[in-house]
């Protein structure tokens, strides 16, 4: 539908608006529910530090439980892409890997991941502290809580 495909690049021109992030999710919301968040959710893993961020931020102001694992497995990779990013090269613990940035399979990594992962850790944890009302210090912690309450958590309003 181009309808979609035209209000979900909204997004990215709008990361310093939060209030038209949300009115772009609320409205990809009418064409089916969810469809919105989902939209959102793909910006958390955008190249570009600001929308990546204001995807996230703006999940915070939707409150929605959907977003819990997602930002989990987000977090999970942001540390995953910047520890592979640093062992690969000269100083890392290999200096092989080859191919493209962003390109599945047998890649270098991305270069820019561990700035990216300094970026967007802390907003990512405050995301889900502010959304599950807890407070864990490491991923695998946030992993085994919801692995554990997930399913009959429901978050305050």
């Amino acid at each position: 539908m181009k309808e979609m495909t035209a209000l979900g690049k909204g997004i990215v021109p709008n990361t310093a608006e939060r209030e038209v992030i949300l009115a772009i999710v609320a409205a990809l919301d009418k064409f089916g529910d969810g469809v919105g968040l989902s939209i959102l959710h793909q910006h958390f893993a955008s190249p570009d530090i600001p929308v990546a961020k204001a995807a996230v931020e703006a999940a915070i102001e939707l409150r929605k439980k959907e977003s819990v694992p997602v930002l989990i497995a987000f977090a999970r990779h942001l540390e995953t892409s910047a520890r592979d990013a640093l062992n690969v090269g000269p100083g890392g613990k290999t200096v092989t890997g080859g191919g493209l940035p962003y390109v599945g399979g047998n890649t270098a990594g991305d270069p820019e991941a561990p700035k990216r992962a300094r970026a967007l850790s802390p907003v990512v944890t405050k995301a889900l502290e502010s959304l599950t009302k807890k407070s864990f210090k490491t991923t695998p912690e946030w992993e085994a809580w919801w692995k554990k309450e997930g399913s009959d958590f429901k978050i305050e309003k």
